[in-house]
């Protein structure tokens, strides 16, 4: 199958963003590239939870050290 840019949330505890995407999509074959956008303790639902973005510049960063490494060609 392809390969699969998943650019979402990432949490420590929980079934949301690429936490579900990357097992969902693997297990249809595809290769998935997952770049976390923002960092979360869990989903906005629970009373206390915690979270970072992750800045554009790091972003920048991830996507071009996964080009030079050939993972975006």
């Amino acid at each position: 199958m392809g390969r699969i840019i998943a650019l979402s949330s990432f949490v420590a505890s929980g079934t949301v963003g690429l936490r579900v995407i990357i097992p969902a999509l693997e297990a249809l074959g595809h290769r998935v590239v997952a770049i976390p956008r923002v960092v979360l303790s869990s989903h906005a639902g629970y009373t206390r939870r915690w979270g970072l973005d992750v800045p554009a510049s790091d972003l920048d960063g991830i996507v071009a050290a996964l080009t030079d490494n050939g993972w975006l060609g």
